[in-house]
């Protein structure tokens, strides 16, 4: 245990994760240079160029989006106004999950007080597959991440050592919902565990929520006067309503009727759409808020199909392997297969290769130990009558769990909240340990 508290352990946990990632980029630039775009990569490159050569924030056309938010589109405009190609913006986006290596590290470090939980939390993210993954694709997962757990460090340290750290906690967060709007909550819920510090007066705590949260939305509300400009309404982005009415409510009509997910998907589009007063091309906001509504009836129709779904899809989140990512990322298939449908052993055995298989296994082999110890370490902050920190850690996971996708959620999801679970790990085995020893002395 002694190497492993020297200073340069996390030179080489960031060596260690630089060199994984390297190889999925090497691999994936000589297998199928063409995997760095997977799924909604496309339209995100398409934004950030048209940001750049057409000052539109638009996809296909020349039309504004509202289904997504600026700061990955940003990020890659920006990258290419400088002439850097798509595999040099995976090269930067390496880094940049190294950089979420660090804050990871600082985050454990500074919740226990304890290098070598710092240590296993920071190696854990390192080796993550699906965060290796998605790190060499052009998605939000990496930028997001990145953000989002800066954010959570400022706000934990900003409980112990409020003032700047607020400023950049609000910063973050507020970024972080312009990357990825499913954060769009946690401003406002973290911002209440202040009231838990009863080490500080009543008007210290509020201040300090009113600057957090208060920052974090003026960031984002920025992004609502845009849609108010353009749409004449304001709205962060209609990405959750498609959720919402796509998955969520085709999920309980698919449970209901026997059928799959895409197949209740086309009956709800057609008969909402047919149903449908105005015009949906002309003035999509309205249809949009109307898919919602649609979505939200169907939804209380069925509270029980509904619970058992978002259940389901809290398991799938914190257990389900990346899979067909990979394959399709190093062409070794075409096509992505959702899991959860059908039968989930055989789809495993007969449609994933073998190297997939065995990172499969991997993907497992840390995940359910870090469970293991990440429980036990939130049942240490129970024990201990630590409430600031068993809230905190609480919400973060609880939020993601409640805010997916139904059932077919996949490892994807997993990636942002990915440092947090290496955290609660982190600690969770090192207080382990030092139980063990006390009971056993002479071990």
């Amino acid at each position: 245990m002694g190497q492993l508290l020297r200073p340069k352990g996390l030179f080489i946990i960031l060596l260690a994760a630089l060199a994984v990632r390297t190889l999925v980029f090497a691999a994936t630039l000589i297998l199928n240079p063409d995997g760095f775009m997977l799924y909604d990569s496309y339209g995100y490159w398409q934004l950030g160029h048209n940001l750049i050569q057409h000052g539109s924030f638009s996809q296909d056309s020349l039309e504004p989006d509202y289904m997504r938010t600026p700061v990955y589109p940003l990020m890659l405009g920006a990258l290419q106004w400088l002439g850097i190609p798509i595999a040099g913006t995976i090269v930067c986006q390496l880094f940049l999950s190294c950089i979420t290596v660090l804050y990871t590290f600082a985050f454990a470090r500074f919740v226990s007080n304890q290098m070598l939980a710092a240590y296993l939390a920071a190696g854990f993210f390192a080796l993550d597959i699906p965060s290796v993954i998605f790190a060499n694709t052009i998605h939000t997962e990496t930028l997001f991440t990145c953000l989002l757990t800066g954010g959570l460090y400022h706000t934990w340290k900003s409980y112990r050592h409020p003032g700047l750290h607020e400023w950049f906690a609000g910063l973050f967060l507020g970024l972080a919902v312009l990357c990825r709007p499913i954060a769009v909550g946690l401003p406002l819920l973290l911002g209440l565990v202040y009231g838990l510090n009863r080490q500080w007066p009543l008007m210290r705590r509020l201040r300090s929520f009113a600057l957090v949260a208060g920052i974090s939305y003026l960031v984002t509300g920025i992004w609502v006067i845009r849609n108010y400009s353009q749409f004449d309404r304001p709205f962060l982005s209609m990405i959750g309503n498609f959720d919402l009415f796509y998955y969520h409510a085709a999920d309980v009509i698919a449970d209901r009727q026997g059928i799959s997910i895409f197949e209740a998907q086309r009956q709800l589009e057609h008969a909402v759409y047919d149903a449908y007063p105005g015009d949906a091309y002309k003035d999509p906001i309205p249809y949009f808020r109307h898919q919602r509504d649609t979505a939200i009836r169907i939804l209380a129709g069925a509270p029980i199909t509904t619970i058992k779904n978002q259940l389901l899809a809290a398991v799938y989140l914190f257990t389900k392997p990346l899979r067909s990512y990979i394959d399709v990322q190093f062409g070794l298939r075409e096509g992505y297969g959702i899991i959860s449908t059908g039968n989930v052993w055989q789809k495993l055995w007969t449609q994933t290769s073998g190297l997939t298989l065995f990172l499969v296994g991997w993907q497992w082999l840390l995940l359910f130990p870090a469970y293991w110890f990440g429980g036990y370490g939130l049942w240490n902050f129970y024990r201990s009558r630590a409430w600031i920190a068993l809230v905190f850690f609480g919400i973060i996971l609880g939020y993601f769990a409640i805010l997916t996708c139904g059932p077919v959620t996949d490892a994807r999801f997993r990636v942002p909240i990915v440092p947090v679970i290496g955290i609660l790990a982190g600690l969770g085995s090192v207080w382990r340990y030092k139980k063990s020893n006390i009971k056993n002395p002479t071990s």
